[in-house]
């Protein structure tokens, strides 16, 4: 069910990537929430992607958009790879897996550590918002937590018919 209010919250959270990108010495996580990792990614120098911040009671994972040529390159490549972390769950776009790869181990370790009955809000703006897609596709599958969200802005498509029957 829409929650205007939850919607705003993740898209400011979006927001934050943004500066984590561009400013990261001057970045805040959401207020209330704590900053408990980045995400970066190596593409011709490294750089965060997002990161996850917690509350008394849930999680903000948050993806940003593109902001280098690098990954522009990344977002037109057509083709399509494998979920390889679900089984029989489709096909994605292999630009946009890729840069989830670079992440996603780290991102597995450090949400298997929070607690099991946190809410976990899954948000990403544009590339940010496939890649969100991408990882609630992954935790939800693998994560024992009782609850995993997604809101997204601007995402575009990320998988074939295969994966959005599986989502």
């Amino acid at each position: 069910r829409f929650d205007k209010h939850l919607a705003l919250k993740l898209a400011a959270a979006c927001h934050a990537c943004y500066s984590l990108y561009q400013a990261p010495e001057q970045f805040a996580p959401p207020d209330g929430y704590h900053l408990i990792d980045r995400f970066p990614v190596s593409m011709n120098g490294i750089s965060d992607f997002g990161y996850l911040a917690v509350s008394d009671r849930e999680a903000i994972l948050a993806f940003r958009g593109t902001q280098k040529t690098e990954e522009w390159i990344a977002n037109a490549v057509f083709s399509q790879s494998e979920f390889c972390y679900v089984p029989n769950a489709g096909h994605v776009h292999s630009g946009f897996l890729y840069i989830y790869q670079q992440m996603r181990d780290r991102i597995v370790n450090v949400v298997g550590e929070l607690p099991g009955s946190m809410k976990l809000l899954v948000t990403g703006h544009s590339l940010g918002g496939a890649l969100a897609t991408l990882a609630v596709a992954d935790l939800a599958w693998h994560y024992v937590g009782s609850q995993v969200n997604l809101y997204t802005f601007a995402s575009p498509r990320v998988g074939d018919r295969d994966f959005v029957e599986f989502f």
